[in-house]
């Protein structure tokens, strides 16, 4: 960015308000995540962030040389430009159900539909489903790839500074958070109790053992998609709302961070949901269109969504944000409540003692290949020693 001057010519204050709010929640929830010692609430943060973290950095690449600020050639480093391209395409693009990934995974994973295995893993929260561990393995990151995803979450920090420089602003955002450290703490705090979950080995086979209506995409979807779809409210109510302002003008607000969040997510599963031509799809989406009683509603959705390309801002009124917000929530609750209908989740004691052993059999550093080739030599002795 070259200085005050520039900035304003070519972004409007709206979309530089826009771009500075994504950024600053973000970091916001990121110093958060760093605040927890859960390990799972911690990956479950991740997770969230991970969605934007990519599309933010080449949404922004793309404005900055749309307006002749900076060349995407020169914003990147050599081989970063494509590397970000794949990763935002896979966050907001990817049709999981489409995917020819989705067998090799399965054979990973050793996934049986078929027969009761223990293949997976479930994550609860109070007995209700939050998350499961198909996503680790499409989504897998190596150690290679530790560095990239570093760089991605550090960009809202470096690009928010830059930001405050420009704009003549005396600050930083770290300035901010230390001020605030306390806070954050008792925050984080609150956060690590509202999401604290446990993490159990189960069936998939058992998962969609209750259900008659579902093919093997259906399976596949809500195994990859159930955490994204839930995950948006479920950390949103976790969090205090909380708004920055500059005189009159609404600068940050977490509400309006979550509102945009919503809209691509609903964008990402609305794509999944029109290749899902099964029962079960169809379901779901006459469903959807009932439930969703004002079609204002797609394109004020889309609106929001939209803004991300930070070329330009579009504004809702207060009326068109209330429509919005009903109907998001409608819509995800529309969707989680049809797939916990169609899972079975039931922790008896064999699922405990198994998820017991497993996890004896990860402190003693076994490897799957070694657990499985002498699965009822350790099962055995676990059961008569507790250990393997």
């Amino acid at each position: 960015m070259k200085d005050n001057t520039d900035i304003k010519k070519c972004w409007s204050m709206d979309t530089i308000c826009e771009i500075i709010c994504d950024l600053v929640c973000f970091e916001f929830i990121l110093k958060i995540k760093s605040l927890i010692k859960d390990v799972e609430v911690k990956s479950y943060l991740s997770r969230f962030l991970k969605i934007v973290a990519p599309v933010y950095v080449y949404e922004i690449a793309n404005a900055l040389e749309f307006f002749d600020i900076v060349k995407k050639k020169d914003f990147f480093n050599p081989g970063m430009y494509k590397k970000v391209q794949t990763e935002r395409m896979k966050s907001i693009k990817r049709v999981i159900v489409k995917s020819a990934q989705c067998d090799d995974i399965a054979r990973e994973m050793g996934l049986n539909f078929n027969n009761k295995v223990y293949d997976m893993n479930i994550i609860l929260h109070n007995k209700e489903l939050v998350e499961m561990n198909y996503e680790d393995y499409v989504d897998k990151i190596d150690e290679e790839d530790n560095e990239f995803w570093e760089s991605l979450f550090d960009f809202p920090r470096r690009s928010l500074d830059a930001f405050f420089t420009s704009l003549n602003f005396d600050i930083t955002i770290n300035d901010v958070l230390d001020e605030n450290l306390e806070s954050l703490k008792q925050i984080a705090l609150s956060v690590e109790n509202q999401l604290s979950c446990n993490r159990y080995s189960y069936s998939t086979y058992t998962l969609f053992s209750d259900s008659d209506i579902l093919d093997i995409r259906d399976k596949i979807f809500i195994l990859y998609r159930y955490r994204l779809i839930s995950s948006v409210e479920n950390i949103e109510k976790s969090l205090p709302s909380f708004n920055i302002s500059i005189g009159e003008d609404c600068v940050v607000s977490l509400n309006k961070f979550f509102r945009k969040y919503s809209a691509l997510v609903i964008e990402i599963v609305w794509e999944e949901l029109k290749e899902l031509n099964t029962n079960f799809g169809d379901m779901l989406k006459k469903e959807l269109n009932s439930e969703i009683t004002n079609n204002e509603f797609w394109t004020l959705n889309r609106a929001i969504r939209t803004n991300l390309h930070y070329k330009e801002t579009k504004s809702l009124n207060q009326e068109e944000i209330n429509l919005v917000d009903r109907f998001q929530h409608i819509y995800f609750t529309t969707i989680k409540n049809a797939i916990l209908k169609n899972v079975n989740i039931n922790i008896g004691k064999e699922c405990v003692r198994v998820t017991n052993f497993f996890n004896a059999c990860q402190k003693k550093g076994l490897d799957k290949e070694e657990i499985l080739k002498y699965q009822y030599y350790y099962y055995l002795k676990f059961l008569i020693f507790g250990k393997v």
